[in-house]
């Protein structure tokens, strides 16, 4: 099907084939690599006692908040997806005006990109890292790391997908 789709567009067979290829190795690295991160995040962050893990394990309703929170603050990619934005024009931000030249982080996050350079896989992104994330909190609720976090080594910036190198974890 895509060779002939391609065909009719004036692409050819090979530059089809490796944008597929890219689709599928982008897709799996990201997800993977998001999910290792956020279980790193939710175990190590602690709020009022507890890790964030143990919370989405007693709430999981909050799974679906928190993909999007942990997208926005702990961003997939090395190009920071919460990195200031330098603003093109004045606009007005609900009761704020932003102008030209000024600098903003945007609040929704721009992990998948925006606009005409949106992720065309953002929905399934999504989609996976919920359905992984409640999977997890609720087959292994009682994990945790096996090491000191800062014994954990990993391409935080070194890489084009931000996650740990291994994450060696335990449980009950």
């Amino acid at each position: 099907m895509v060779a002939v789709n391609a065909e009719g567009t004036g692409v050819s067979d090979q530059e089809a084939g490796l944008l597929a290829a890219s689709l599928v190795s982008g897709g799996w690295e990201s997800a993977a690599g998001a999910l290792a991160a956020f279980a790193y995040l939710t175990l190590t962050t602690i709020q009022d006692g507890t890790s964030l893990y143990a919370r989405l394990c007693a709430e999981p309703a909050l799974i679906p908040t928190a993909v999007d929170e942990l997208l926005r603050v702990a961003p997939n990619s090395v190009f920071g997806a919460t990195q200031p934005r330098r603003v093109a024009r004045d606009v007005q931000l609900g009761d704020v005006l932003v102008r030209a030249g000024e600098l903003l982080i945007p609040s929704p996050h721009l992990a998948f990109g925006s606009g005409a350079h949106i992720c065309v896989g953002a929905h399934l992104a999504r989609l996976e890292l919920q359905i992984a994330l409640q999977q997890l909190t609720q087959r292994l609720p009682s994990l945790r790391l096996a090491t000191a976090p800062e014994n954990l080594r990993g391409r935080w910036d070194a890489s084009v997908i931000r996650r740990p190198d291994t994450l060696p974890v335990t449980w009950n």
